[in-house]
């Protein structure tokens, strides 16, 4: 009896079913994975050494602040006392959020009259899509603000599609709908996106109502006012803050490093950036390294097999696009315009950001909704298999990894240094001494002084490396060896850098020695105590 009430229950709401069990897919992923994305960790440490919160940088003003908030009774309760402790409650307020998202975009659909079962595949499309799975199974900034987004238009959608709803009850909905995007903006400033997502679940009447978009762009407003404010008060002067709620990045030669000249970046972004969204491709070498892996027996088939990844993304984002165009539907084509084509126009040079496709899946799940209901259930297939196979099958290597950096990170010390041509380590959680990295040191630099910001990047990265071959007790790596030489040499070009020669710092892999276990993924060398005095010698207070 029981069990006959269980099946009619799910067959009365497939839907939720569907959420059950993908909420239960990415729970699995989520608490198995060991590596996570570096600008989700970055913000953990400071909870565990600040009393207070802080404010973020304005791409992510207030997102320090909110995890703060929601990670910091944890430590002051004693139950967690290091980062990687904090990266499991960060994982289960992630997915949280991301159960909530999709519980969100499921009201969005009941709203437009989507029946159970069109809803139930539709979510699994949404779900499925790289946008929601790998915000929902790592530590990323944008997914507690994507929820808001959700939210904030599953009650618009509800308040527009009541029965008898009037021009007010619509008008009320838009002002929801942008209420939070404006909240999530201040959390994750590329959110502003959504509001291309309102045209879906508020009337073209509503859209058209001046008064209403009167009172939408003064909420909007509040955006830039609080931004601006709130770094205001915390010490900036006015015209540095408008400055850096408007720049991405502080130092101009950072930017310049990461945009490149002419058209084709625009071209390549708008080619390789909206696939991302529907179909996760991997660490690839750009597309002139594909067609190179194209002439290598070796390469050949990993190369072919991106290609039909690749394919595959851009037929599904294709085949939406032509059947929204020939049913007129005019909210879903903008909204696929507002996430596709915007991000990519504004910033190519960032078009494989994961993140910028956070909110990519709702618009997937509204197109699924209204397509023919075999053909969406063979895409959500086919999206769990692309995106969710992948996931599960690297966890067991990703676990051996974890387990070959905590024995070669065992062999330093708090006085050790860690030397990159990026960032920061893997698994930084769990290195236990200093980091220089070079980019990381050169993109550094704030103030309102072009000359001083470039001029302190500079003296940043003359300082560590200092401090790493003359101060520390051992100087580990894992990619400043022969391969990294076109890496810094062009790192030094760009950003005018000459106090000391980034090549000659560079570690020849046959006179170091190694730290990690031999056949490890991406070997941990050390530089030898000899082989550090001379890089030492190199600096210009040793000379």
């Amino acid at each position: 009896m029981r069990t006959g009430r269980l099946w009619r229950g799910a067959a009365a709401a497939p839907d939720l079913l569907v959420i059950a069990g993908w909420w239960a897919l990415i729970c699995t992923i989520g608490f198995w994975r060991k590596d996570f994305c570096g600008d989700g960790v970055r913000h953990l440490p400071a909870i565990l050494e600040s009393a207070y919160p802080h404010l973020g940088e304005p791409r992510w003003l207030f997102l320090p602040a909110l995890l703060f908030i929601v990670l910091r009774p944890a430590v002051a309760l004693g139950l967690v006392h290091d980062v990687e402790g904090l990266t499991r409650l960060m994982m289960a307020a992630t997915v949280v959020a991301a159960g909530v998202y999709l519980l969100a975009v499921r009201a969005c659909l009941a709203a437009r009259g989507i029946a159970p079962g069109r809803r139930a595949v539709a979510l699994a499309v949404a779900g499925g899509s790289a946008g929601l799975l790998v915000s929902a199974t790592d530590l990323m900034e944008p997914i507690f603000g994507a929820m808001l987004v959700a939210v904030g238009l599953a009650v618009a959608a509800r308040r527009a599609s009541a029965p008898g709803a009037s021009a007010d009850d619509c008008g009320r909905a838009l002002l929801s709908a942008t209420a939070a995007i404006a909240a999530a903006t201040l959390l994750y400033q590329g959110l502003l996106l959504g509001l291309g997502l309102v045209p879906l679940v508020v009337p073209g009447r509503t859209l058209r109502d001046r008064r209403a978009l009167a009172q939408a762009a003064l909420i909007l407003a509040a955006v830039p006012l609080v931004m601006v404010g709130a770094l205001s008060a915390s010490g900036n002067s006015i015209g540095r803050a408008v400055a850096r709620s408007v720049l991405a990045e502080e130092n101009p030669l950072y930017r310049s490093y990461l945009g490149k000249p002419g058209f084709t970046p625009y071209l390549v972004a708008l080619a390789a950036g909206p696939p991302l969204g529907v179909v996760t491709l991997g660490q690839h070498r750009g597309f002139r390294g594909v067609l190179a892996d194209l002439h290598t027996t070796a390469t050949r088939w990993p190369a072919l097999l991106l290609l039909a990844r690749l394919g595959f993304a851009m037929a599904v984002l294709a085949a939406g696009v032509i059947a929204a165009w020939r049913r007129r539907d005019w909210p879903l084509l903008w909204s696929l315009f507002a996430l596709l084509v915007l991000p990519v126009m504004f910033r190519p040079q960032l078009h494989g950001y994961i993140k910028f496709y956070v909110l990519l899946p709702i618009v997937l799940a509204f197109g699924a909704a209204r397509a023919s209901p075999a053909a969406a259930a063979a895409v959500a297939a086919l999206l769990l298999a692309l995106n969710a196979g992948p996931l599960l099958a690297s966890l067991p290597a990703q676990q051996r990894f974890y387990g070959d950096r905590v024995e070669a990170y065992a062999r330093a010390d708090a006085h050790s240094c860690w030397l990159t041509t990026g960032w920061v380590p893997t698994f930084s959680f769990r290195w236990p001494g200093a980091v220089c990295p070079i980019l990381g040191s050169l993109a550094k630099g704030s103030g309102e002084d072009v000359e001083r910001v470039t001029a302190a990047g500079r003296a940043a990265l003359t300082a560590c490396l200092e401090d790493c071959f003359c101060r520390s007790s051992a100087v580990f790596t894992d990619d400043m060896t022969e391969s990294a030489r076109p890496l810094v040499a062009d790192s030094a070009r760009h950003f005018g850098y000459t106090a000391v020669d980034l090549q000659a710092v560079v570690l020849p892999v046959q006179r170091a020695r190694l730290a990690s276990r031999a056949g490890s993924t991406l070997p941990v060398y050390q530089y030898p105590p000899d082989e550090q005095r001379r890089r030492c010698e190199l600096m210009p207070r040793h000379r």
